[in-house]
């Protein structure tokens, strides 16, 4: 990752030149599409997010529809193609499920069409607890119902299924997995480690795989009611438990409440008795699906607009990977901070680039996200840019105290210790996490210089 903020300014350069024209191209191809199957137009725009997407109000035969336009994320990810999620949505919608009606596919961009769903998320901003309590029970029961769905109607749609117990406990993060081996991608001693160590402790799943969403816990509510499961992209075949992991990632970012609340309500209600030793074990394949189905677009920076909201995302994901890890085998893991900046000629040039962004027009919700996103990029870049010699000393001077080798490059480190990780036994986790936790962090506290997403006091967690 030491060449990461080079990359990232080739992603910043090219996004800066290709991107209102390819958002401009998909929203005539959507306002087309809508125009020709349900009505004209009235009003279109895009939401402020990194995935394209777009709010359309149409009319048909005079009545007046709210809709929501999901665009794919133009990335090597997610395994299965945006078209599976549309017929995801139906299944789930046959099945009782609460989740929005789907209009049609434009294979074009390609987008979901979708009626928008009234109502927002995170129910911290319901108006009492005895709202949160009412919508987290809503909650739960909707998780039981997509687990009780019989996996063959996933399986028909093309989500695998496996009859062994070990590997069935495992099939989403497999998937995706499967993408990490097979596109381009730096060397990761991170994620190699990791991947050795769930293989190592892959536990049975032992009532058998079920329906699951993976990225659980996204659902928006409007009052007292939940009125709508969404982002279902990654829904398939697998451990109950993975979803119940995901809700400590998704409760960083949207409330969910105290969890292990949740897990016994969710029993309550009529789910099976949760494991809690396969939920830690879960915390790590969850987080780690992230860096595994990224690391392509990670390696190509070009054409790559969302090139620094992945690396948040590796970072954030691999902090939590390794210290669950760390809990499980309970070490401690070191304290550490950041080496003092020093001047420089590259951090000057990256500061004026910053006060060009900050100045440059931003006309609507996506723009204003866009400009956001590329001046964070540049602070990040700049902030690299003037610790960058000591990062990678100290980096080299820790892989030659476990290795006995002192690499030339950070690069050649991350090659020797991939190479290291081969032949490395469980006996040298301790000390490999260690390294692998303070080689995330240097990456980790830059980008919390600037922006820093998750809930206020939940960062620790």
């Amino acid at each position: 990752m030491w060449d990461g903020w080079r990359r990232l300014w080739h992603a910043i350069a090219y996004a800066v030149m290709t991107e209102a024209i390819e958002a401009g191209e998909g929203e005539a191809a959507v306002v087309e599409w809508i125009a020709a199957n349900i009505g004209p137009v009235v009003r279109i725009s895009r939401q402020g997010r990194w995935r394209p997407a777009w709010f359309v109000l149409a009319e048909r035969d005079g009545v007046r529809l709210e809709l929501y336009v999901r665009g794919a994320r133009g990335a090597s990810f997610p395994p299965m193609p945006l078209s599976y999620e549309a017929e995801v949505l139906a299944v789930f919608a046959e099945e009782g499920i609460r989740v929005p009606k789907v209009f049609g596919f434009i294979p074009a961009i390609p987008a979901i069409v979708m009626e928008r769903v009234p109502g927002r998320p995170n129910i911290a901003t319901a108006e009492s607890d005895v709202i949160r309590g009412q919508l987290r029970k809503q909650l739960a029961d909707e998780m039981r119902k997509i687990h009780a769905i019989a996996p063959q109607r996933l399986e028909t749609i093309g989500a695998p299924n496996s009859d062994d117990r070990r590997e069935a406990g495992l099939l989403p993060y497999r998937a995706i997995e499967q993408l990490y081996l097979n596109g381009d991608r730096l060397p990761s001693p991170d994620v190699e480690f990791v991947r050795r160590w769930i293989d190592r402790n892959i536990p049975d799943c032992e009532e058998g795989p079920a329906v699951i969403t993976v990225d659980a816990g996204q659902f928006l509510f409007d009052g007292d009611r939940l009125t709508g499961m969404v982002d279902l992209e990654l829904a398939c075949i697998g451990d109950r438990h993975i979803d119940m992991a995901a809700l400590r990632t998704r409760d960083r970012i949207e409330e969910i409440g105290d969890l292990e609340e949740f897990y016994d309500l969710y029993h309550q209600m009529g789910g099976i008795k949760l494991d809690r030793d396969r939920i830690a074990f879960h915390w790590v394949t969850f987080a780690m699906m992230v860096p595994l189905q990224i690391a392509h677009d990670l390696a190509h920076p070009k054409g790559n607009a969302q090139y620094h909201e992945y690396l948040g995302w590796h970072a954030r994901a691999m902090d939590d990977t390794l210290k669950d890890i760390a809990r499980i085998i309970r070490i401690e893991l070191p304290d550490y901070a950041l080496p003092p900046a020093a001047p420089g000629r590259a951090g000057m040039l990256l500061e004026a680039m910053i006060s060009v962004v900050d100045d440059m027009l931003a006309t609507d919700d996506y723009q204003h996200y866009r400009r956001q996103d590329l001046s964070l990029a540049l602070k990040y870049a700049m902030d690299t840019s003037a610790r960058q010699t000591s990062l990678e000393q100290e980096y080299l001077d820790e892989l030659e105290g476990l290795t006995g080798v002192r690499p030339r490059s950070a690069w050649e480190g991350d090659v020797q210790l991939c190479q290291f990780l081969e032949t490395a036994g469980p006996e040298l986790d301790g000390p490999i996490l260690s390294i692998l936790y303070r080689r995330n962090l240097r990456v980790n506290l830059i980008l919390r210089m600037h922006s820093l997403r998750r809930r206020e006091g939940k960062e620790q967690e």
